[in-house]
């Protein structure tokens, strides 16, 4: 999953703006004014600005849009997109004061604001700063508001992960138990085993007169045989 932060990762170049106009003066002279100070996308109807947006993602920033645009009108546009692209400042241009329009803008399109044609450069760059302004701060506290999530969730899933913790000290413990078990019966099983051979070769001693920790190879085979064709010549005579 793309982090918040990472979808809009500004840079140190000029902020980018998209120009929807119709009338061919009108955007030449806006081009003219914003161009050394902005990077600046244009577009003659709602439909190719569509298009740039689809392309340039994130990275418009605001967007200056006339009312009058043939096709779809500049406030539907700007109503339609506002919940696609809610981190794209809106400035809404029209030539006619028209004050339901001006509400429905604010209400409908969440303009950030509305501007009568024409309007004086002093006007456009302040309604962009501002615009820029409020879009910084609404990606601050979005991101604030993520990261606040983030913690709680990770605050909430913490007693989970202690319980899980114990769960496997638990079941580290079992094992050492288990293995330590394993350990003494072994030992104790190979004690008993010597103690019973040497019980046994200490029986031999005694009885057979045999003490195989003294003998070699030879001797323990030939005391084997001479007590074999014993019992056989005993076996025979009776």
């Amino acid at each position: 999953m793309v982090a918040f932060a990472d979808q809009f990762q500004e840079d140190d170049g000029p902020a980018s703006l998209l120009l929807i106009e119709d009338e061919k003066p009108v955007m030449d002279l806006l081009v003219r004014i914003l161009s050394n100070d902005y990077e600046v996308h244009t577009a003659g109807d709602c439909e190719e600005a569509q298009r740039i947006l689809d392309e340039q993602q994130n990275a418009i920033e605001v967007i200056i849009c006339d009312h009058g645009l043939p096709g779809e009108s500049g406030l539907d546009f700007l109503t339609r997109i506002r919940h696609e692209f809610p981190y794209i400042q809106r400035i809404l241009l029209t030539g006619h004061r028209d004050l339901d329009l001006a509400i429905r803008a604010i209400n409908e399109g969440d303009v950030h604001r509305y501007l009568p044609k024409p309007a004086d450069f002093s006007t456009v760059c302040e309604a962009i700063s501002t615009g820029l302004e409020k879009r910084k701060k609404m990606l601050s506290d979005t991101q604030i508001a993520q990261e606040n999530e983030e913690m709680r969730v990770k605050i909430q899933s913490f007693p989970q992960r202690l319980r899980r913790l114990r769960e496997l000290s638990m079941e580290g413990g079992r094992f050492m138990v288990k293995a330590m078990g394993i350990y003494l019966i072994g030992s104790i099983g190979f004690f008993l085993c010597c103690f019973c051979v040497l019980l046994g070769l200490y029986l031999i001693k005694t009885f057979a007169g045999l003490d195989f920790l003294e003998m070699n190879l030879d001797d323990i085979v030939g005391s084997f045989h001479d007590w074999a064709a014993g019992i056989a010549m005993r076996t025979a005579g009776s």
